[in-house]
């Protein structure tokens, strides 16, 4: 038996797979229909979501002896229970603003909550989001843009640019999945660099998954933007530059010393963040010849 096949949502309306799209014809047009239906478009948007990165991973994968058929299909039922999971327990925030698009509203449902106090439900409201798509039009244009970039940007220092290229490709799969914004524009964030206090130039916010204790999370973050891919290189020296935790990243002169000091560092919340890398490097040698 599914162990989350047992877990009663929000919506509280039984038969209802929030993975299966077909579900929703059972679904009825009363309130609680109406917040099963909006769980349900939220926990696919989520599976969605993460498909996405996996398949932006699955080339990292190749020749792995890690890798198989067998295993892409569980992670595939695991990301499905994921999602359904995050949906159950709050979501990512669409659900309620899809709710109240299907009642016609422009905010989400009033509720009998005071209008203050611990019980008050304060008002949702939709942001301009923005999504990620691809920036180049293969691998070798990827590599060809960005490692001119790279050499100059990183000279006199013991990193080499395809340890650094490798992890612009694991952080935007090869540059297909770079952050654009509402209207479509590019952010140039080839690194995921997110935008904090210290940052005070233009910015997009997207939805992204962390890992929080080990567990994955979608969340709405804020990235760095960019007016080209030049700018974005030298601020991402800049950035490992200005924090002592990157002290050991900047002076690694070889790619296992590199990956393992980006693991320590923290620069990215997974926890298997430092293999990865490593993995990227290996299938990145052949396209730049070394």
């Amino acid at each position: 038996m599914n162990p989350l096949a047992a877990t009663r949502g929000p919506a509280d309306v039984p038969g209802i797979a929030y993975s299966d799209i077909k579900s929703l014809q059972g679904i009825g047009s009363d309130d609680a229909g109406i917040r099963a239906a909006a769980q349900q478009f939220e926990s696919l948007f989520i599976g969605m979501m993460l498909k996405g990165m996996r398949e932006a991973n699955a080339a990292f994968a190749e020749n792995s002896p890690l890798s198989s058929p067998e295993l892409t299909m569980h992670q595939e039922m695991l990301d499905q229970q994921w999602a359904i999971h995050m949906a159950e327990s709050g979501g990512i925030g669409l659900a309620p603003i899809i709710e109240a698009q299907l009642r016609g509203e422009r905010a989400p449902a009033a509720t009998d909550a005071p209008a203050s106090g611990p019980e008050a439900r304060p008002a949702l409201t939709a942001r301009a989001l923005g999504f990620k798509a691809p920036e180049f039009a293969d691998r070798q244009a990827f590599v060809a843009r960005l490692l001119p970039e790279l050499r100059q940007a990183l000279e006199g220092l013991p990193l080499k640019p395809e340890q650094v290229l490798a992890q612009s490709a694991l952080e935007t799969g090869w540059g297909q999945r770079v952050i654009h914004g509402p209207e479509g524009e590019s952010s140039h964030n080839l690194f995921g660099i997110k935008s904090d206090h210290r940052w005070h130039g233009d910015s997009v916010e997207v939805r992204t998954l962390e890992f929080v204790d080990g567990r994955p999370q979608a969340r709405a973050e804020r990235f760095r933007s960019y007016p080209d891919v030049a700018a974005a290189v030298r601020d991402y020296v800049s950035f490992l530059r200005a924090d002592p935790r990157y002290s050991e990243v900047l002076e690694a002169g070889d790619t296992e010393s590199f990956a393992s000091a980006m693991q320590r560092s923290g620069y990215a919340t997974d926890p298997d963040y430092g293999r990865k890398i490593t993995a990227v490097i290996g299938s990145l040698r052949p396209l730049i010849g070394v």
